[in-house]
């Protein structure tokens, strides 16, 4: 198991790109709080620190992707020097939560940062198949598969396309069926197009430390 833990840590550490990224062994009791809100339609999370709320510290779990199955990581930030590096951390908590509810957790469907686009794209890459699970998400227009169930809505997903290599090679290919493989590539490689599920190995302990985490 501290084996298991190492090689995870390790993972995130480098999969961000942040020497400074945090893991549960950097949080300090009566320094650092999570606390947690179960929603009807989600989870709210924030974080405190030495007792003092951090306003931008927050993430936001909820609906509105087109499918009952699945939820994303809205109004997520972590912009407070005082949590730096913690973002990674805090979102594989809001997947082990959203996992509990037998949902998928899929990242925002309207507004996706730089860096976001990083850490979700990493758990695709890196991540996938190791500590989470994912699902390969489509269009509303049943784009890769003939079912409905996995369709969410792609807005996000198509505005990032037209700003990729894969557009470029889209729209110089010499038919229609080569154009559409070029697309479907995109969708099957991006993490826009994906939802995870994370088991909760990380609040099974996190619930055994009230000094550094509250859930209600």
């Amino acid at each position: 198991m501290k084996s298991l833990r190492r090689t995870i840590r390790k993972l995130i550490l480098e999969g961000y790109g942040e020497s400074n990224a945090k893991t549960m062994d950097d949080l300090v009791p009566g320094v650092h709080k999570i606390i947690v809100s179960n929603t009807p339609g989600g989870v709210n999370l924030r974080m405190t620190y030495e007792g003092e709320e951090m306003d931008n510290v927050r993430m936001t779990v909820l609906g509105r992707t087109g499918n009952n199955k699945v939820q994303q990581l809205g109004a997520a930030y972590c912009e407070d020097p005082r949590a730096e590096g913690f973002g990674p951390l805090l979102s594989d908590i809001c997947m082990e939560l959203t996992t509990e509810k037998n949902k998928w957790l899929t990242i925002d469907r309207s507004s996706v940062s730089p860096d976001a686009m990083k850490m979700w794209q990493f758990y695709k890459n890196h991540r996938l198949d190791k500590d989470v699970e994912g699902w390969q998400l489509d269009t509303n227009m049943n784009f890769l598969t003939p079912e409905d169930d996995d369709n969410v809505d792609s807005r996000k997903a198509d505005e990032h396309f037209y700003n990729t290599r894969y557009y470029r090679y889209y729209s110089q290919a010499e038919d229609e069926e080569t154009a559409q493989k070029i697309k479907k590539n995109y969708y099957t490689r991006s993490a826009l197009m994906w939802g995870f599920k994370k088991q909760p190995t990380l609040i099974s302990q996190l619930r055994n430390m009230p000094d550094i985490y509250e859930e209600n």
